[in-house]
């Protein structure tokens, strides 16, 4: 998947952005870099970093809705520095997406090799009993 099918699928899932002054707006599209947005009321369009979307998560819950990520899920996020850290808590399939993306940035990773394998298809995957 890119970014630009990222962005519309979770367009197609809720996903809006409202002008800095509270006015709706519509999607135009993407790139890898900006998004493009309308405001409703005078057809003016502002661009908005690629990167600012994809930290907030009203874009990974939106996407989880198109893509089938609203499975609920056990969270665990373990660090090893003198002394084990563990933070467990439950969650949503789209909050383990969002993290391991947060986790590719963090090790230096460009955004467009976490969105190459996702598919338009991806499901979470089923534990066996």
């Amino acid at each position: 998947m890119r970014i630009q099918e990222a962005m519309s699928k979770a367009v197609e899932g809720g996903y809006h952005i409202d002008g800095s002054d509270g006015i709706a707006t519509s999607y135009i599209g993407a790139n890898d870099e900006y998004s493009a947005w309308t405001r409703t009321d005078n057809d003016a369009s502002f661009m908005v970093p690629v990167e600012e979307t994809l930290l907030d998560p009203r874009f990974w819950q939106a996407l989880g809705r198109t893509l089938g990520w609203d499975e609920v899920c056990d969270l665990a996020i373990t660090c090893v520095h003198g002394e084990e850290e563990c933070q467990n808590c439950r969650g949503y399939y789209w909050m383990y997406q969002w993290h391991c993306f947060i986790q590719a940035l963090a090790h230096g990773n460009p955004l467009e090799a976490f969105f190459a394998h996702l598919t338009s298809s991806q499901t979470p995957r089923k534990q066996s009993a």
